[in-house]
């Protein structure tokens, strides 16, 4: 999904929007996701696989791949 189809979505009115988090490990890439859906970062172990988080932003449902 380039930036272009990133567009597009925004004037369609499905408005879900996937955002890729990339950086190296131990990053704190998982902390960062933890702290803007509000949970506590208090157990905050390595990631195995991916997460997933949504967040209802506005009128748009954004979809963090970590």
């Amino acid at each position: 999904m380039g930036l272009l189809s990133i567009i597009r979505k925004l004037r369609e009115k499905e408005k879900e929007i996937r955002i890729l988090v990339l950086g190296l490990d131990n990053a704190g890439k998982t902390t960062i996701m933890k702290r803007m859906n509000g949970e506590s970062i208090d157990t905050v172990s390595p990631t195995l696989g991916f997460n997933i988080t949504t967040l209802d932003f506005d009128k748009y449902k954004l979809n963090f791949w970590d």
